[in-house]
C-alpha cells in the first residue's frame, strides 16, 4: 500500500516559462528578489491572453559561474523540486485572490549547495510572495 495525499505536487509542462515574450516581460516590468542563493524576478500583471496556468514558473543557472552543463542541470533540477514540493500554498491562495503568477528564479551563489540549503530559501521566496498577493 502506498501513501495517498490529498495535495499533488506537480510541475506541469503548462506551468513552465518557456517563450522569450514572458521572459522580457518580467526582466522590463517584473518586481525583484534578490539574496544571497536566488535572484528571482516576478509579476502579478502578465497578460491573461499568454497564460498557460495561473502559475507559471523558471529556473536557471548561470554558465558564467557553472561550466559544467551537469553542474548547472543538478541545481535547476534542485530548483525544480523544491519548488514542486513547497508552492501548494501559494497555488491554493492564487485562485481565491484572482491573481496570476510568473516568476524566474536564477541560482546566485557560486558554489553548488545542499538540496536542503536550497529548499529552505525556495519556501522563504514562497512565502515573501504569499505575502504580496
Amino acid at each position: 500500500m502506498g501513501l495517498t495525499s490529498s495535495t499533488t505536487h506537480s510541475y506541469k509542462k503548462a506551468e513552465r516559462l518557456k517563450n522569450q515574450a514572458g521572459f522580457n516581460f518580467l526582466y522590463e516590468k517584473g518586481k525583484r528578489y534578490d539574496r544571497s542563493l536566488f535572484f528571482g524576478m516576478y509579476s502579478f500583471d502578465y497578460p491573461v491572453k499568454h497564460l498557460t496556468h495561473n502559475l507559471m514558473a523558471a529556473f536557471s543557472a548561470p554558465k558564467k559561474n557553472f561550466k559544467k552543463a551537469v553542474t548547472r542541470n543538478l541545481l535547476k533540477r534542485r530548483m525544480r523540486e523544491a519548488w514542486r514540493l513547497n508552492n501548494q500554498s501559494i497555488k491554493k491562495l492564487l485562485p481565491e485572490k484572482e491573481r496570476n503568477l510568473v516568476i524566474a528564479v536564477r541560482y546566485k551563489s557560486k558554489v553548488v549547495l545542499d538540496y536542503l540549503t536550497i529548499e529552505k530559501e525556495m519556501r522563504d521566496f514562497i512565502r515573501f510572495l504569499e505575502e504580496r498577493v
